[in-house]
Order: structure tokens, then sequence, then C-alpha cells
């Protein structure tokens, strides 16, 4: 279903969305008739039980409580909070400016810095984990042609739909099924690869930063990684400034 889901995502946009989009009063939203039809597809051919398919399976419906955060707990948890929020901040600085970039936007950064920390602190009433932004479904959205703070609104629109009411309608959406199209999404992203050749004549020591960096996070973890990308920086630095 997986393979299906892909060649279905690619025909349609790169076929008919893309060829067509002048010509097209919305583009075709391809991501969620695909939801769609491979949860009706997957719960009338029973594929779970009947071929072992993984599947989302439940999704608790409604909203916790609010509670007041657990203070005593801030002690043991501040290492992997720094860790967090630092990653946090880098990934989605990181994110708004690549889609800032596509679409000839500015980025600021102290209200993105404000924005993060009001959702944090009103989420941590509700049991919310740490947030920001995630490169596949900020590009689903962005594929999808959302590019105005109204897509968030939808999108924000349609969870709280699923968690108060549809949750149970999709247990038998196959996990293959989203990460198909997180996989086609991501597309640009793999595209990037070829600006490698362009930073190398630019800068060697820039290309060597991405190299290790690239490493690093796919070899250990984000956090690491990304610790380990911005010490090699700050040493090819000092080296610039010694030579």
């Amino acid at each position: 279903m997986g393979a299906a889901t892909i060649i279905v995502l690619v025909v349609v946009k790169e076929c008919i969305n893309e060829r067509f989009k002048s010509k097209m009063f919305m583009p075709i939203p391809t991501e969620l008739l695909v939801v769609v039809g491979m949860t009706g597809i997957s719960y009338a051919s029973n594929l779970e039980k009947m071929f072992h398919v993984p599947v989302v399976g439940e999704i608790p419906t409604g909203f916790p409580k609010p509670t007041a955060p657990e203070m005593s707990l801030f002690p043991d948890m501040i290492g992997e909070t720094i860790a967090i929020a630092i990653v946090a901040w880098v990934l989605n600085i990181g994110i708004a400016e690549i889609l800032a970039k596509k679409h000839d936007q500015e980025i600021d950064a102290d209200q993105e810095l404000v924005a993060l920390g009001s959702a944090h602190v009103f989420g941590s009433f509700f049991s919310c984990f740490p947030g920001c932004n995630a490169l596949a479904r900020s590009l689903v959205q962005e594929n999808m042609g959302g590019v105005t703070q109204l897509a968030g609104l939808f999108s924000c629109t349609i969870v709280l739909v699923v968690m108060l009411w549809l949750g149970p309608l999709l247990y038998a959406l196959p996990n293959s099924v989203l990460a198909a199209i997180i996989l086609v999404c991501l597309k640009g992203m793999y595209l990037q690869y070829y600006d490698l050749k362009l930073l190398w004549s630019v800068s060697k020591l820039d290309w060597l930063v991405w190299l290790v960096t690239w490493l690093a996070v796919c070899l250990t973890d984000v956090d690491i990684g990304l610790g380990i990308g911005v010490t090699f920086n700050l040493l090819t630095l000092i080296a610039r400034t010694q030579l």
C-alpha cells in the first residue's frame, strides 16, 4: 500500500496539479483523498488481521483535564529540558527559514521565540509534549498549498475534530500510507543534495560543516548531532581567524 500511495501521489502531483495548476481553482488534495481511500480499503479488506499490516490503531478522543505542571520534577529534567529547547528552537527557525526563502518571506526570530514559548507555557497545563515545526508535516502542508496562517487554523480545526469525534474512524489507516506521504513530501529536501556541488565551489569549509553535521545527526541523534555540528562550526571559525 505504501508503494501504491507513492505512485498515486507522484502522478497526481507531477502530472496533474503541477501541469494544470494555472487552470485549477485549487490543487487536488491528494494526501487527504489517499488517507480516506486507503483507510476504507484497509477496513474493508481487514488487512490488519488477514495480513498483519501495521495500522494506526486506536486514537484516544477528548481533552485531558488541565493540571498544573509538576514542578518537583524540574531539577531532574533540567538537562534534558535545555537540550530539547535548543533543538526545538533550531528546528523551528531552520524550517521557517527554508519555507520563507521559498516564498520570498522574512522571519522575525523574536516573534517566533515568543510564539513558541507561549505555546509551551499554555500546553504545559494539558500534559502536552514539547513541540516545534516538524519538517515532514510542514512540507506536507506547504505542498498542499498552505502558505498563510489560515492553513494552520484549518489544520488545528481538523486535529480538533479528529481528537473529539473522528479518531476511531482512522483506526484502520496503514502506517505505510503515512510513511509514503511523508516520503513524497520530502522530495524537495532530497533534491538539496545537488546543492553540495555548488557549496563545495563556494566554501569547502562550509561544505565540511554540512557533511559533519549530517553524519553526526544520522549516526547519533538530533540533539547530539546539532551539538557536534555547532562545535565543529566554531572550530572552523577559529581556524579561519588564525589563517
